[in-house]
């Protein structure tokens, strides 16, 4: 299931794909809605009301980058999508 959920496209502004494949998983077990950003929230109800609960919180999205030219040469100019560190990128 990982390596499926790893392999969807989820580029920032388009997380579409994840939430689907995660409602698909989820639906069946618990409670859940999808807010006006997109976001799903579910709600898993156990048997007895407990002293603690857990929350689980994941980004659905992932850093990537856009092709903003082809210059002349052929090369390819880009621009960041998401919260790239520009100093983990090669020059």
């Amino acid at each position: 299931m990982l390596k499926s959920l790893c392999l969807l496209n989820g580029t920032s502004g388009d997380e579409g794909a994840v939430a689907e494949f995660i409602i698909n998983e989820i639906k069946d077990y618990c409670q859940y809605y999808v807010d006006n950003l997109g976001s799903v929230v579910a709600f898993k109800k156990g048997a007895k009301v407990p002293k603690n609960r857990v929350m689980l919180c994941a980004h659905t999205d992932e850093v990537g980058f856009i092709i903003t030219d082809i210059t002349d040469d052929g090369y390819l100019k880009f621009a960041a999508v998401g919260g790239i560190d520009s100093k983990v990128c090669l020059d």
